[in-house]
């Protein structure tokens, strides 16, 4: 195993939406490796304040592009982060809470071991950035996927049990890639365990940031004629004052 110090030191996190930048790179749900690369590159910066080179954030592990997205999400004054839940007897939907302090895990970047037929073991490494974008845009089948991650010299692709032991060892390895949560409906009361997808729920938490910062500079810019980049660049509290006296007038 590798160490598991916590790298929270190596980058310094600004808050998303605080920057003009925020405005020039598409964040959407539905492309989330691109997005996560887009919000690793424009809201992390070294100790001489540069952002990580192109392709740098796409070589770290799911496990720690994650990390990051909570601590950019942390920088902007989040504490929790609020999800949906439904209901699995009455269909009744509720509010999950959950702490983003606690999200900050200890990340090792090692090899994983698992177990397969015949107690033989197995190595594979843990999926990168650019991992999870090829599989997206190539719909990469499981089996594939995750034959694609072994490290040992054995070349033959892995069978579904063996598959199922190695995501199982990923899961162990990152439990908040599927993050389980025990949860009550308020409504009937009714007990579950369910799961919740932090990366999808922070990139909507980030897509609606970047939906109101254009909002805000779409009515700043049709009062004032005032340029985005300028408009973008204020901080937060002077785009406040402004979008008040807009309000107060009937702007």
């Amino acid at each position: 195993m590798g160490s598991r110090e916590i790298d929270h030191t190596a980058w310094s996190v600004r808050a998303f939406g605080s920057a003009a930048a925020d405005v020039e790179r598409r964040i959407h749900p539905r492309a989330p490796a691109a997005s996560i690369d887009a919000l690793l590159e424009s809201c992390l910066a070294d100790e001489e304040g540069h952002a990580p080179l192109p392709g740098v954030v796409s070589s770290w592990s799911v496990a720690r592009r994650l990390d990051w997205l909570v601590a950019i999400r942390m920088a902007g004054g989040a504490a929790t982060e609020h999800v949906v839940m439904t209901c699995a007897v009455c269909r009744a939907q509720f509010e999950l809470e959950i702490d983003l302090a606690r999200c900050r895990l200890a990340q090792d970047d090692g090899p994983v071991e698992f177990s397969v037929a015949h107690g033989v073991s197995r190595r594979a490494r843990l999926p990168t950035g650019t991992d999870h974008s090829r599989w997206q845009s190539e719909r990469t089948p499981l089996v594939l996927a995750a034959t694609g991650l072994l490290v040992d010299s054995r070349p033959d692709v892995l069978d579904d049990e063996a598959t199922q032991a190695l995501d199982a060892a990923l899961a162990q390895r990152d439990p908040l890639r599927e993050l389980s949560v025990e949860t009550a409906c308020p409504e009937c009361g009714a007990s579950a365990r369910q799961l919740v997808n932090l990366e999808e729920q922070l990139l909507g938490a980030f897509a609606s940031t970047q939906r109101r910062l254009l909002g805000e500079i779409e009515t700043l810019a049709r009062v004032f004629h005032w340029r985005e980049a300028d408009i973008a660049d204020m901080p937060a509290w002077r785009r406040a004052f402004y979008l008040d006296r807009v309000s107060r007038e009937g702007a």
